[in-house]
């Protein structure tokens, strides 16, 4: 499986690894460029590499990668516990996104 990623620019760093929705996005090779804008302000962007994929193309480049580090002899593991790790945060992330916008709305629901 070869995965397509094309070039991309925000002014927030993002995760190497982000989930949302059923797509996963995978980043990499980030370069950090600082811009004027027209009013004469400095601000950083972010470039990167991104691979958008389903969460079953994901789990499918997860598995062929561990095979062939099996195949290869490689112990790759370190770098899988850190995909699963940053997936872990991020769905933290996501939920305590949500339990904010929630209180949010508790809190707007008397006016």
């Amino acid at each position: 499986m070869e995965l397509d990623y094309r070039y991309a620019e925000s002014t927030v760093k993002p995760s190497a690894l982000e989930i949302n929705d059923g797509t996963v996005y995978l980043r990499k090779d980030y370069s950090e460029i600082v811009r004027t804008s027209e009013q004469s302000e400095k601000v950083t962007y972010w470039t990167y590499q991104e691979a958008q994929i389903t969460t079953q193309e994901f789990n499918e480049y997860v598995n062929m990668l561990m095979a062939q580090n099996a195949i290869k002899g490689q112990n790759d593991s370190e770098n899988i516990v850190s995909l699963m790790v940053g997936q872990e945060n991020n769905d933290s992330n996501q939920l305590a996104v949500m339990e904010a916008i929630a209180d949010l709305y508790e809190m707007l629901l008397p006016m």
